[in-house]
């Protein structure tokens, strides 16, 4: 499979004001493939009925809220790694550290190997 390549022509201000036209290379995104494809897709590549596809997409879901806020790094097989990041202020005041520091806790994912070398 071939990453789509699209690259775009920006004009751009540089630090002295003047403007000057660069290129930026972009993933070309084709459409949105929403979730009712996804799961039709699948269950004509696998066999395996759709309600059984949700029931495993909803128990790894649960999964993942139970376990991603205890500090668990869960490795799904075949997709890959996913781990709570928190983006906090730092503080010289012990008082002011912990949950209140927190400015936004948010999803990291790193792609399974076999993933990564597919794209």
């Amino acid at each position: 499979m071939k990453t789509k390549l699209k690259v775009e022509e920006r004009m751009v201000r540089t630090a002295q004001g003047d403007f000057m036209i660069r290129y930026y290379t972009q993933v070309d995104y084709d459409s949105h493939i929403l979730a009712d494809k996804l799961l039709k897709d699948l269950e004509n590549q696998t066999n395996i009925p759709v309600n059984q596809i949700l029931s495993c997409l909803k128990a790894l879901g649960e999964y993942m809220k139970e376990n991603l806020p205890n500090g668990y790094i869960l490795e799904v097989p075949y997709i890959g790694l996913f781990k709570l990041i928190a983006n906090a202020a730092t503080t010289d005041d012990p008082k002011k550290a912990g949950k209140e520091a927190v400015r936004k806790i948010r999803i990291n994912y790193l792609a399974d190997v076999d993933l990564k070398k597919a794209i």
